[in-house]
């Protein structure tokens, strides 16, 4: 009986739901619009129009209003037409991918379950490379939040979970100007792990290239063991340079964080 009852009400609030606009039911204008239309289509259940769409956003402010050059509509049909993203459409109308989560991004899930806060790529990554023992380069090749829908990106480049009603979430709020300090400096930190991912594989390839020395040896192969020895200079060169601008960039970022 009690069942029932839930059933009943579940079914009253999506009908309620579907008569109303969404955006009284969620706050849109926090999410990029990658965001927003997971947040739609997760809370609506169903398969929506663009023309659908474009009506429940246009009247958010933040999406009507947007600095792009280019029209909601056209910003919506990039969005949702985008390869390999979260959206799939049925004829004329669209519905979030079936989510075919790897161990990583169930991991990268469960870590939102358990801090219960939005958070940055980079930061993410940092948490993954303590828990998972694996580089940030090759964490880096392989987390795709983007695609699967149930993370949504704010505005402000925060991650949450699509679930998440925001207004029970605490999103520190920021003044323009250290809005703008926070995305560069999450820029830089993207590609500085980016760049130790690099370090990363060219340490692996000068360990590699005695070996290789050894069996050109064997064969006789002088231009072979030639050849070798001066990508093995080149990494150790372009290693260091690497190293250098790393840490100038670290501390860089670390004097406009104090």
């Amino acid at each position: 009986m009690r069942c029932e009852v839930e059933e009943k009400m579940a079914v009253g609030v999506w009908d309620w739901m579907e008569g109303c606009h969404l955006q009284d039911v969620i706050s849109l204008h926090r999410y990029s619009l990658e965001g927003a239309l997971k947040r739609i289509f997760y809370l609506r259940r169903s398969s929506l129009s663009i023309e659908e769409l474009e009506t429940i956003l246009m009247d958010e402010y933040s999406f009507r209003e947007s600095r792009s050059k280019e029209s909601l509509r056209i910003r919506l049909q990039k969005s949702l037409q985008a390869q390999h993203g979260p959206f799939v459409s049925d004829g004329d109308r669209w519905r979030l991918r079936e989510v075919d989560a790897d161990a990583l991004h169930q991991e990268i899930y469960d870590l939102f379950q358990q801090s219960k806060q939005p958070m940055k790529q980079g930061e993410l990554l940092r948490m993954l490379q303590q828990r998972m023992n694996r580089s940030k380069g090759e964490l880096m090749s392989k987390v795709d939040l983007q695609r699967d829908w149930r993370f949504a990106r704010l505005e402000e480049g925060e991650w949450v979970l699509t679930e998440w009603d925001l207004d029970t979430v605490d999103v520190p709020k920021k003044g323009k100007e250290e809005t703008k300090v926070s995305q560069t400096n999450d820029i830089v930190e993207l590609v500085t792990h980016e760049l130790e991912g690099y370090l990363d594989q060219l340490a692996q390839r000068e360990q590699e290239i005695p070996q290789e020395v050894i069996r050109m040896f064997d064969l006789e192969d002088l231009s072979s063991i030639e050849r070798l020895m001066q990508e093995k200079r080149r990494i150790s060169s372009f290693a260091s340079d690497l190293r250098e601008m790393i840490a100038k960039w670290s501390r860089q970022t670390d004097s406009v964080n104090v």
